[in-house]
């Protein structure tokens, strides 16, 4: 053997797989339902499942239960009509050597009986390759129980008899592959398993792919027990099928899954273990209606198969262009409903294990049944992102002060979820704001503060004290009274006066508002609201109509610190939405390093080259209309530590007009204003209703005209413009600069993007949330949009 061939072997033999419960994000339309993997096999009496994926890099596998006994890795499946595939390479194997021809009658070959001529002509190797014959034999042997007498391969073979061809698009028969494994036993003078061991498994060091009519003991404790359709125990546990060529194929999926690899490392000219790569890229090529020799492949160009033994399914799905191999094995009848579709999903596995981003989801036991992360799992994997959770007692980094946590990683940065943990569209829209530009983590430092500490979380509680009114109301409320009320808070509640706090991503801030009414005989009625830092427009609480009377010498000031923390006590728990679970102070510290989320250094700024790139003619419409079904291109938030006030534009219709020349550019951006969306219900409705008025102005627009561009147009290369641009909203019309970016492509479609902001008081008459001036007045913008020629 080849020194090649040898490492190859050799490497491939040292692979193992990675055993975990990848399925979580899985998800399938059953019975007019979405149900999660555990679900549709329940409902479909599907005991276990065993899937395989080889994603390009490697190889992976899973199992999954529905019975208290868990299914183990190297469980033994039949994989019906796929058995074929290795003994169809054993006899491509004799055709590359020049033993036999593929257009040569199979009699040429067959010792041992001859076969009758199909309508007068000599059936070929070529034809039962690709499964022309009508032979009667059927579509599946029906296998024979156990106990029972069976006949001998050639006696089954004696029993076909050609009768015309397989139309391209009907099913196959299997007694085509009875001939080939007689084909093969007669060159060799061997059984076919001891071939396929010597000339396959043992060089691929495939040692649980076993081609048996009855398996050993040792081996059918392996194998679990086959299960009808209505999931009763099939008789026996399983049928045996003398033709093992055809149905008799027992394997794991991962084991038939670094088999399918191994011919498409050969085919790809990566290796030549087995065979050469020309002889694989011919039969791999659809040739008679959905067959190629080896495989069945789609109209896309991809191998697939099935197969079903009684009592069990299988299923091999290839996806080539994104360089993944899937399958599935389960032990019920002819469940095609389950394994295609979970043969796919896993195949998006490969897509996230490939993605250069990541979503990290830092928990604590107590979070693996919220339903909010699952659903931003299963969002996750069908955008191919890559997911890791990441549990305390792996140790979490100083920033993660509370759980469930969302961190978006990418090569532009690292940024960490701040809002609602129960609000999975806002997550989903921090996730594609990141995608765009990662968030920076700045802390928010608050002064005279009162903070509840718990574990490694921070809770604040800001006062704000509005001037009293009443009879004969003071300008504001007395400074002892003041004292007293933080004083009595401080002692109902746990939280303690700090004069400095600098509160991260995950640390809350809870704002109290205190509303005194004064009474023509000094006392006070005091009224509170308490409001989450999600929404400071909108009280999650309050005494409204039931105020705290506040007598001479603070009398009264425990029963408001009292019923102010009876409110507090409902906030806090994760379950209301508003603070997520704090992490302890023994949960182990941890750098992003430790856990592998170490960022990319920031290399393409000292590695600009030089080189020459013809321009391009730029001129004429460029357009774009975004739907709620498209990536959002426009989003907008308050800086840091209030960027959790934030949302996005997911309809937006844009024109931009170039000149002949592409020295000049106009353009407009035209929103409907119901389209804007923070991810918070209640928050939608004050922005839509109170600041943007969406009903009596429903559109937005922005506008600009005859913008000088200087310089060539270059594929690839970013034209920088500052645009002095009108903005109009709410009917008024506002002057705006945006910094501007147009890439165009060769392609003739161009990439824009664009950062503006503006003063959120000037334009909506209105002092934005709580936090600091310099920063609550400045409502930033970031868009990025693909635009593409007009029709002409």
């Amino acid at each position: 053997m080849r020194a090649i061939t040898m490492l190859t072997s050799f490497l491939f033999c040292l692979a193992t797989p990675l055993s975990a419960q990848l399925y979580a994000p899985f998800r399938f339309e059953h019975n007019d339902r979405t149900v999660d993997l555990l679900t549709i096999m329940q409902e479909t009496h599907t005991p276990y499942l065993s899937v395989a994926l080889d994603y390009g890099a490697g190889d992976t596998t899973f199992t999954a239960s529905t019975t208290e006994q868990e299914l183990s890795d190297d469980a033994l499946f039949p994989v019906g009509a796929a058995s074929s595939a290795p003994m169809i390479v054993l006899i491509l194997q004799l055709v590359e050597a020049g033993k036999i021809k593929l257009d040569a009658p199979i009699n040429d070959y067959l010792t041992s009986l001859e076969l009758p001529l199909n309508q007068g002509q000599e059936v070929t190797v070529r034809d039962l390759l690709l499964m022309k014959p009508k032979l009667g034999s059927g579509y599946k042997p029906r296998g024979f129980a156990a106990g029972k007498p069976r006949p001998t391969l050639l006696e089954q073979a004696r029993q076909l008899s050609p009768k015309g061809t397989r139309k391209p698009d009907k099913s196959l028969e299997h007694g085509g592959w009875i001939l080939l494994q007689l084909l093969l036993e007669d060159y060799y003078g061997e059984d076919l398993q001891t071939i396929a061991d010597r000339e396959i498994f043992t060089p691929l060091c495939l040692e649980s792919m076993i081609y048996a009519s009855e398996l050993p003991d040792e081996l059918a404790s392996r194998a679990p027990a086959g299960h009808d359709k209505d999931g009763s125990p099939w008789p026996g546990g399983y049928q045996r099928y003398v033709a093992t060529g055809s149905h008799g194929l027992w394997t794991t999926p991962l084991d038939y899954t670094r088999f399918v690899r191994a011919l498409f490392d050969i085919r790809d000219g990566k290796t030549n273990s087995i065979l050469q790569p020309a002889t694989l890229q011919m039969a791999m090529k659809r040739a008679y209606g959905f067959r190629s020799l080896l495989f069945h492949v789609g109209q896309d160009g991809e191998p697939y198969w099935g197969g079903n033994a009684k009592g069990y399914y299988f299923t091999l799905m290839v996806n080539a262009k994104e360089n993944w191999i899937s399958v599935v094995a389960m032990n019920r009848q002819l469940n095609w409903q389950l394994g295609g579709p979970v043969a796919g999903q896993a195949g998006l596995l490969a897509k996230q294990w490939r993605s250069t981003d990541q979503l990290g989801l830092f928990l604590q036991p107590t979070d693996l049944d919220d339903p909010t992360l699952k659903a931003i799992e299963h969002y996750a994997f069908y955008k191919g992102i890559r997911t890791e959770r990441i549990m305390a007692k792996q140790g979490f980094p100083a920033e993660i002060t509370a759980t469930p946590a969302y961190v978006y990683q990418s090569p532009a940065g690292r940024a960490i979820y701040s809002g609602r943990h129960d609000s999975p569209k806002a997550i989903e829209q921090f996730i594609r704001s990141s995608q765009l530009e990662p968030r920076k983590m700045v802390a928010d430092e608050q002064q005279q503060v009162l903070v509840l500490q718990r574990g490694r979380q921070r809770v604040s509680l800001p006062l704000k004290w509005t001037a009293p009114t009443g009879t004969t109301p003071a300008d504001a409320l007395p400074e002892q009274l003041q004292r007293q009320i933080s004083a009595a808070l401080q002692q109902a509640t746990g939280f303690r006066q700090m004069q400095e706090a600098s509160l991260t991503a995950l640390d809350r801030r809870i704002y109290l508002d205190l509303h005194p009414y004064r009474n023509a005989d000094g006392s006070y009625a005091m009224s509170y609201a308490l409001f989450s830092q999600f929404n400071c427009h909108t009280q999650v609480a309050d005494n409204f109509g039931n105020p705290v009377l506040i007598g001479d010498m603070g009398k009264g000031v425990e029963a408001l610190a009292t019923a102010i923390n009876g409110n507090l006590e409902k906030m806090l728990p994760p379950e209301s939405g508003l603070v997520p679970g704090f992490v302890s102070t023994d949960t182990p510290l941890s750098s992003w390093e430790a856990l592998g989320w170490n960022l990319s250094p920031e290399v393409s700024a000292s590695q600009a080259t030089g080189l020459y790139a013809a321009p391009m003619a730029i001129s004429g419409n460029y357009r774009v209309s975004l739907t709620e079904e498209d990536k959002p291109g426009l989003f907008f938030s308050f800086p840091s530590p209030l960027d959790r006030y934030s949302g996005e534009v997911r309809e937006l219709t844009a024109n931009f007009l170039f000149n002949a020349t592409g020295t000049s550019l106009s353009g407009e951006v035209v929103l409907p204003t119901a389209s804007i969306a923070t991810g918070s219900g209640s928050l939608d409705t004050y922005v839509l209703g109170d600041i943007l008025k969406s009903k009596k102005y429903p559109e937005a627009s922005l506008s600009f005209t005859n913008v000088p561009v200087t310089g060539n147009w270059v594929a690839g290369q970013a034209k920088q413009l500052t645009i002095p641009a009108e903005l109009t909203v709410r009917g008024k019309t506002y002057p705006i600069s945006i910094a501007a970016a147009f890439t165009p492509e060769a392609s003739g479609k161009m990439d824009a993007s664009a950062t503006f902001e503006l003063d959120f008081r000037s334009v909506f008459g209105s002092p934005g949330p709580d936090g600091p001036d310099d920063i609550r007045r400045r409502l930033g913008f970031r868009a990025a949009l693909s635009l593409a020629p007009a029709a002409k």
